[in-house]
């Protein structure tokens, strides 16, 4: 992991079968022990369910439909 200061952007145009409904991109960005933000390239593409305290009304039509666009 390397320290950074820098800002980070990305722009990208997703496809509809590209997109993850209920996904998430994981944290890349960590804080080391004397407060140094540290940057994990390796995690900037990884993708986690998107698991809140409670599943938001419509989640699941929007997954299968999703699925269904996959396919």
């Amino acid at each position: 992991m390397a320290p950074t200061r820098d800002n980070v952007h990305d722009l990208h145009n997703y496809s509809a079968k590209e997109i993850r409904i209920g996904m998430r991109y994981s944290d890349a960005v960590t804080t080391a022990e004397d407060g140094t933000p540290l940057l994990d390239l390796t995690r900037i593409v990884a993708l986690e369910p998107d698991v809140g305290d409670r599943q938001e009304q419509g989640w699941t039509e929007s997954e299968e439909s999703s699925s269904r666009l996959r396919d």
